[in-house]
């Protein structure tokens, strides 16, 4: 994911990535904002903090309750809701 967006970014742009919360983690090697904060100095982690709700991940739904890796930037929601994604059945 990572180099894909490198290769594909003007570095011009402004960007904002949208990644899953293992994903968006700069501490951990292997996940994309990892490989990003290689190449990118600037990189600020976001992570949202949802009060209750449920997410879709990994093939089913998940409670999005209790603790998550911490970020620099958190935004804080009240409740999550499933995405609604393409090839996802209800």
């Amino acid at each position: 994911m990572a180099a894909r967006l490198l290769a594909e970014w003007d570095r011009e742009t402004p960007l904002l990535v949208v990644a899953g919360a293992f994903h968006a983690r700069a501490d951990v090697p292997g996940t994309m904002a990892a490989h990003l904060r290689r190449e990118l100095d600037r990189l600020e982690p976001a992570m949202l903090r949802y009060e209750r709700g449920r997410c879709w991940s990994r093939g089913r739904e998940h409670d999005v309750a209790g603790p998550m890796p911490s970020a620099p930037i958190e935004l804080r929601l009240p409740e999550a809701t499933p995405a609604v994604a393409p090839g996802r059945s209800r």
